[in-house]
């Protein structure tokens, strides 16, 4: 076994509790395994590499062999360690395929929602020893451009701002508007534009603050569990649909990315349910906090919608568990 293999078996013992021992048949290969009692049942982990993948069927049959007397159902998953994926050789139901040089990992089949979260939070541990201080900025450069993109456009505020006499605390009314704040649907008319620009506009410095901190906690955990391309399906949509709800009863002007980031807090949501047992309750009250401060911002600042935060939130919830269904569930 390579180095980067003992750390993802060495991560699931002392992080999740699993007991390991090694497959001995005499005929083939030998390789490891790793278990734990999931509620009513006890999940297998077989480790196989290039030499070892093509004998897995035996590993599995053995191991329902030695567990067939227990009145407990037995899951026996593979995960193939290599670094290529395209070496897997015929994927089958319930094979979680690492792939070490790229540091991404394949899902054939019905997998175990809390083995594929313990599987995860090994790659990414795996990640975090194997990369330096630069790891955050390269996985996500998604949610680093959005930031960066959310900054540019508050400074061009600023700009415009200071030019009319006010500072850098809170934005006017007439700036953001200038610069493509939301309106009500009866006064937008051909400047569709504004359900988009409004979500990179913010009324202040506290009100930005918040959003990009809530961005940067949030948004790199959504993006390892939906993956970018869904990520940005959840971003763009969760904020679409606040704006469009939101515009529908709104009086004044209303600006901010906070109905996106409620959807990404949504979609943590939908995730933090499904894997609960696992990821304990802290992600949780660490949602429910953001949330809170979010509400508060929107009680306390100017030209903030509550309604694009609740709107933003549902939107999330729902679009990510099509997403959600969707990754864990193909092929």
């Amino acid at each position: 076994m390579e180095k980067s293999d003992k750390v993802i078996l060495q991560y699931l013992i002392d992080e999740f509790r699993y007991g390991v021992s090694e497959i001995r048949l005499g005929n083939v290969p030998n390789t490891w395994c790793v278990s734990k009692i999931h509620e009513d049942k006890i999940n297998y982990i077989v480790f196989t590499e290039g030499g070892t993948q093509r004998y897995f069927n035996e590993y599995r049959q053995s191991i329902l062999e030695k567990t067939s007397g227990l009145n407990m159902n037995v899951q026996v998953y593979e995960c193939f360690l290599k670094k290529n994926v395209e070496d897997v050789i015929n994927p089958h139901m319930e094979l979680l395929a690492i792939n070490f040089s790229k540091e991404t990992m394949e899902v054939y089949g019905m997998v175990d929602e809390s083995v594929l979260y313990e599987i995860q939070s090994s790659l990414q541990y795996y990640k975090s020893r194997s990369r330096g201080s630069g790891e955050f900025f390269h996985e996500n450069k998604i949610v680093v451009a959005l930031m960066a993109v959310n900054i540019l456009a508050y400074i061009i505020e600023i700009v415009s701002n200071i030019k009319i006499g006010g500072g850098i605390l809170d934005i006017d009314i007439s700036v953001v508007y200038k610069l493509g704040a939301l309106t009500n649907i009866s006064y937008i008319g051909n400047e569709f534009y504004r359900f988009i620009t409004n979500m990179f506009l913010h009324g202040g410095l506290l009100h930005i603050a918040s959003n990009m901190y809530a961005l940067f906690a949030i948004g790199p955990l959504v993006r390892q569990v939906y993956g970018e391309k869904k990520f940005l399906i959840i971003y763009f949509g969760s904020g679409l649909i606040a704006s469009l709800l939101t515009s529908l009863t709104l009086e004044g002007v209303a600006v901010g990315a906070s109905g996106a980031i409620f959807g990404l807090l949504g979609a943590t949501l939908v995730f933090a349910y499904r894997a609960k047992k696992k990821i304990g309750k802290g992600l949780l009250l660490n949602i429910l906090s953001v949330i809170a401060i979010n509400i508060f911002i929107g009680l306390s600042v100017k030209n903030i919608s509550n309604m694009a935060h609740m709107a933003g939130l549902v939107a999330g919830m729902l679009i990510s568990s099509f997403m959600y269904v969707y990754t864990y569930k193909k092929k």
